[in-house]
């Protein structure tokens, strides 16, 4: 009875997993969408028609929700697998843990690390939306002597064009695992069909010992990918915006302020906000918009108050920054704490109700929302991503809520609960 019923448990996830295989059908030419490779909080999730993968990082689990039947189980089909890490699991691993991952044309790809011997191995694999498989890509990075804490920012990956970009960076230790104080920054551009790899070079006249960091700021637009890199100044460090072409390999600088909180690139214009502290404590922020091609600058939004008590800064040296971002559909501005730690002690002057203002690509304000948070003791934090025409944010314990664009536009802003990631022993 016991086998019969087994039998019956394997099926049903089968079936599932096969029906969440369908998705989203995407052309071979899918894009990057900006926000679409935002992390939600501590996590990713991915979404197609039926339903969301997400890494549970509290079981070590890649697992697949079911919009319908609400049914949340390991994103593996294998017969009889009972997702314990064995080498037969497409869903757990023992070797490789799950850095970041990406979406394209149907399939799910993670970045994974594991330790072999002295050997620390970042690996690029293609799971199957059906739980079926889980192949290796290639792997990327080797590197000895540096520990799994010292290197794990390599949790950037766009997918874009039939190629994967990782932006990683990681600290030197000495061969008794003594940090040594500095760190290495790269990229680097994967062809997904073929493994094939190739570093993206730094600007000409730029090397290592020049950079003080690199925010995990990569955007991709076209055969552009753009990156923001800080350097050494006189008087402290600058933040610049250069774009490579991965066809033709042409560098470019782009000529903008040094003094913008974040950015996103849309059809070949770059949008960024800058944080204008001028008149006392009333902050305010814009909107701008740059073109390369033509190397023009002008306002897309009139001035938007902040009222958080921040100084003006760099882009990827603030958490608290306000944000802009597309969807390729409208430009959002989001005005929220990303470390997203709201405790009660915390000096109220440094919280903000998380909100954002839609416009339309011709800087036309369509409407504003508001998450339902309030700053709570047992808040934990959030971050907001907007996918496939809805906007998500984190809530306590990870619970995902969410609301459609289109319901905002129309004045009917609900949200609602998609999902809780299951937690605790059971698989």
């Amino acid at each position: 009875m016991k086998r019969k019923i087994a039998v019956i448990v394997i099926f049903a996830m089968i079936t599932l997993l096969c029906a969440c295989g369908g998705g989203r059908k995407v052309s071979q030419t899918e894009e990057y969408i900006p926000s679409n490779c935002k992390k939600l909080f501590d996590r990713i999730i991915l979404e197609n028609e039926s339903g969301y993968y997400y890494d549970n990082w509290y079981l070590e689990c890649l697992r697949y929700y079911d919009k319908e039947s609400g049914v949340d189980i390991p994103c593996c089909s294998k017969p009889e697998c009972i997702h314990d890490g064995n080498e037969y699991c497409v869903a757990t691993s023992n070797q490789y843990n799950v850095q970041t991952m990406g979406m394209y044309e149907g399939a799910v790809y993670a970045v994974m690390y594991g330790v072999q011997d002295d050997t620390l191995e970042f690996k690029l694999f293609r799971i199957e939306p059906d739980g079926s498989a889980r192949s290796e890509v290639c792997t990327f990075k080797t590197l000895k002597n540096v520990g799994p804490a010292e290197a794990d920012y390599m949790d950037n990956v766009i997918l874009h064009k039939g190629r994967a970009f990782v932006d990683y960076s990681y600290d030197y230790e000495d061969s008794d695992g003594t940090a040594v104080g500095k760190s290495y920054y790269g990229k680097v551009m994967i062809d997904l069909s073929t493994g094939k790899q190739k570093e993206i070079p730094l600007p000409d006249g730029l090397s290592q010992d020049d950079i003080i960091f690199i925010p995990r700021e990569m955007r991709l637009d076209g055969d552009w990918v753009y990156t923001v890199i800080s350097t050494k100044e006189h008087k402290g460090y600058r933040c610049d915006v250069y774009r490579w072409n991965f066809v033709s390999g042409a560098y470019e600088k782009l000529d903008m302020p040094q003094l913008f909180s974040s950015y996103t690139v849309n059809d070949g214009v770059v949008y960024y906000t800058v944080v204008d502290k001028s008149n006392g404590e009333n902050n305010t922020v814009q909107i701008y918009r740059y073109i390369p091609e033509t190397g023009v600058t002008e306002e897309f939004t009139e001035r938007i108050p902040e009222e958080r008590i921040i100084e003006p800064y760099l882009i990827g040296s603030n958490n608290n920054a306000p944000e802009v971002t597309t969807d390729r559909d409208y430009i959002y501005y989001l005005n929220y704490d990303r470390h997203g730690i709201i405790r009660n002690d915390r000096d109220s002057r440094y919280y903000v109700q998380p909100e954002g203002i839609i416009f339309s690509f011709e800087g036309e304000e369509l409407a504003r929302f508001t998450l339902p948070i309030a700053p709570t003791s047992d808040f934990d934090g959030y971050h907001i991503n907007i996918v496939n025409g809805r906007v998500y944010y984190y809530g306590n314990r990870g619970t995902v809520y969410g609301c459609l664009v289109e319901d905002i536009l129309a004045g009917k802003e609900e949200w609602k609960e998609v999902y809780t990631p299951v937690i605790g022993d059971k698989l």
